[in-house]
C-alpha cells in the first residue's frame, strides 16, 4: 500500500492535526536552513572584518619596523597578546618588499628569510602573492589558493609606495566553530519554538477537526439506529463548522419527525384495519351469541326442576358471557357516554387490585384522591386504571417489589402515571407496545394495552410508555372539557 493510500484512508481527525505538524516541522526546516546559511555568511563577515581592523593596526607599527629593518620589533608586534579570542590559531606574517618573510609570529614555521612558496600549505598564496605583486588594498585571497585557511592580504605601504605586504591568515576550523556555535544556539531556538508550535497545532487541528469527524460517523451509523436514538450537536457560534452543524441539526429533526409521522401512519393504519375487522367479526359474533344466551335463558326457565339442565344450563351462560365480554373488549370504537368519574371508581380501582399485589407480596404506593367527580367517562376510565396497574403488577414476577401509581389534575387535563420496578420492556417492544397481540408473557393476549390505547384515544387523550432497567412506566393525559363545553355535550 503506498504512502498516498495510507493518507487517504486515514481519519479527518488525525490527518488535519498531521497536516498542521507536518507544515510547522517544514517551517521550522526551512527557516533553520535560512538561519544556518546566514549563521555561515555572518561569521565569515564578522572574521574578515576582525581581520581588516586587526590588519589596519599592525600596519602602522610594521611601516617603520621594516624600513628600519627592525625585525624585532616587528616580530614583538606581530606575537603580541590580545584579549580577542579570535586571534586563537592565527597566523600573522609580514613579508619585506622581496615577498620574503621579514617576521611572524610562528618564527618556528616562517623563519625569518623564507619565502611562502617554501611552506607547503601557503605556497600557492606566496605565488599568487609574487605574480600579482602587492594590492593596494586589503583583499581576501579565494579558497583556492589555501583551503586550509582563510587569509586576508594587506599591503605596508610608505609615501604610497609598497614596502612590504602583511598577511593575516585565520584556520577555517575557527570559522566552522563559530558557525557551529551559532548553528547550536539556532537549533535550541528552533526546538523550543517547535516543542511549543506542534502541540498547540495538533490540538487546534483536532478541536477543528472533531466536530467533523463526529459528524461523519454519525452518518455512517444512519442505516443501523433511528433517528431519535441520535443526539443533536451543539453548534459553533458562526463559523463554517458552526452553520454544518446547524445544517445536520435541521436535517435530524426532519428526520426524526419523519420518523415519527412513519410510525404514526402505520399505526393507524393497522389500527384502522384492525376495527374494522374487529368490528364486523363482533358484528357476526353477537347476532347468533345473543339468540344462543336466549335460548339457554328460556331452556332453564322451562325445567326450572330439572338440576342437570340447571347445572349445564348455567356453565352455557357463564361461557357464553365470557365470549360477549371479550367480544365487547373489541367494540372500544363506540361512543362513550357514560357518568363522571369520582372519588369512588378511583377506590374501586385500589380495591380490585389489592388482592393481585397481595399474592406477589409487594406494595402499593398511591397518591389518588381526588375531591369531586370530573368529567371524564367513568367506566372508560376505570377500565384503562385496572388495565395499567394490572400489567404493572404482572410485571413484578421477575424481582420486582413495587407499584407506584399517582393522579392529578388542573382545570385541562387529567395525569395518571404507573410506574413499576419490575422487568423493563426491550426496546422492540416499545415502539409496537400498542398494538394489538403484543405481549411478553406466555399467557398473556396482547390486547389489554391495545384497548387502553383505544379507549385513551377515545377520550382524546395520550398514553406514553418509558422502561429501562430501573423502572417502567406508564403515562396517560386525559383533556378535560371546560364547562361550556361539558354544556353543549350534555346538550347533544
Amino acid at each position: 500500500m503506498s504512502g498516498s493510500d495510507v493518507l487517504g484512508r486515514l481519519s479527518f481527525r488525525y490527518k488535519l492535526p498531521l497536516a498542521l505538524t507536518i507544515t510547522a516541522v517544514f517551517t521550522a526546516l526551512v527557516v533553520g536552513a535560512v538561519m544556518l546559511a546566514y549563521a555561515y555568511v555572518n561569521t565569515r563577515a564578522s572574521l574578515i572584518d576582525h581581520a581588516e581592523s586587526l590588519a589596519a593596526a599592525l600596519v602602522a607599527t610594521a611601516r617603520p619596523a621594516l624600513r628600519n629593518d627592525d625585525v624585532w620589533r616587528a616580530y614583538t608586534m606581530l606575537s603580541g597578546r590580545t584579549l580577542d579570542a579570535n586571534e586563537s590559531g592565527s597566523k600573522r606574517i609580514l613579508l619585506d618588499d622581496d615577498y620574503t618573510v621579514f617576521a611572524s609570529n610562528r618564527p618556528d614555521r616562517f623563519s625569518v628569510g623564507r619565502t611562502l612558496e617554501a611552506d607547503s600549505e601557503f605556497a600557492e598564496l606566496g605565488g599568487w602573492i609574487r605574480a600579482q605583486g602587492v594590492p593596494d588594498e586589503p583583499v581576501v585571497v579565494q579558497r583556492g589558493l589555501v583551503d586550509t585557511h582563510l587569509v586576508l592580504v594587506a599591503p605596508v605601504l610608505s609615501e604610497q609606495i609598497a614596502v612590504g605586504a602583511l598577511v593575516i591568515a585565520y584556520p577555517r576550523s575557527q570559522l566552522i566553530a563559530g558557525f557551529w556555535q551559532l548553528v547550536a544556539q539556532g537549533g535550541l531556538a528552533i526546538a523550543a519554538i517547535l516543542a511549543i508550535l506542534l502541540p498547540v497545532g495538533w490540538y487546534l487541528g483536532h478541536r477543528i477537526a472533531s466536530p467533523l469527524s463526529q459528524v461523519a460517523d454519525t452518518l455512517s451509523r444512519f442505516g443501523e439506529r433511528r433517528p431519535e436514538q441520535i443526539a443533536y450537536f451543539q453548534p459553533a457560534p458562526s463559523d463554517e463548522i458552526g452553520r454544518l452543524l446547524e445544517a445536520f441539526n435541521e436535517m435530524l429533526a426532519a428526520l426524526r419527525e419523519k420518523a415519527a409521522l412513519e410510525r404514526q401512519v402505520i399505526a393507524s393504519e393497522r389500527l384502522a384495519a384492525l376495527g374494522r375487522l374487529t368490528a364486523t367479526v363482533a358484528h357476526e359474533v353477537n347476532n347468533p351469541l345473543g339468540g344462543m344466551l336466549i335460548s339457554v335463558d328460556t331452556l332453564r326457565r322451562r325445567e326450572p326442576d330439572n338440576p342437570h339442565v340447571q347445572h349445564t344450563g348455567a356453565l352455557l351462560e357463564r361461557g357464553l358471557g365470557q365470549i360477549r365480554q371479550t367480544v365487547s373488549a373489541l367494540l372500544v370504537q363506540g361512543r362513550m357516554e357514560d357518568r363522571d368519574l369520582d372519588p369512588s371508581d378511583v377506590e374501586d380501582v385500589r380495591t380490585l387490585v389489592s388482592s393481585r399485589l397481595d399474592r406477589r407480596q409487594a406494595r402499593l404506593e398511591w397518591d389518588a384522591e381526588i375531591a369531586s367527580s370530573l368529567p371524564v367517562p367513568a367506566t372508560a376510565m376505570r377500565q384503562v386504571l385496572i388495565n395499567l396497574l394490572l400489567n404493572a403488577i404482572d410485571a413484578l414476577d421477575e424481582g420486582g417489589d413495587w407499584v407506584r401509581f399517582w393522579m392529578e389534575h388542573g382545570l385541562e387535563r387529567l395525569d395518571v402515571t404507573v410506574d413499576n420496578n419490575g422487568r423493563a420492556i426491550p426496546a422492540e417492544y416499545l415502539d409496537r407496545i400498542f398494538e394489538p397481540f403484543t405481549t411478553m408473557r406466555a399467557e398473556g393476549t396482547g390486547m389489554g394495552l391495545w384497548v387502553t390505547y383505544q379507549l385513551v384515544e377515545g377520550l382524546g387523550g395520550q398514553i406514553e410508555a418509558h422502561s429501562n432497567n430501573g423502572s417502567t412506566r406508564f403515562r396517560v393525559s386525559i383533556p378535560l372539557p371546560s364547562d361550556q363545553e361539558q354544556a353543549i355535550n350534555e346538550r347533544n
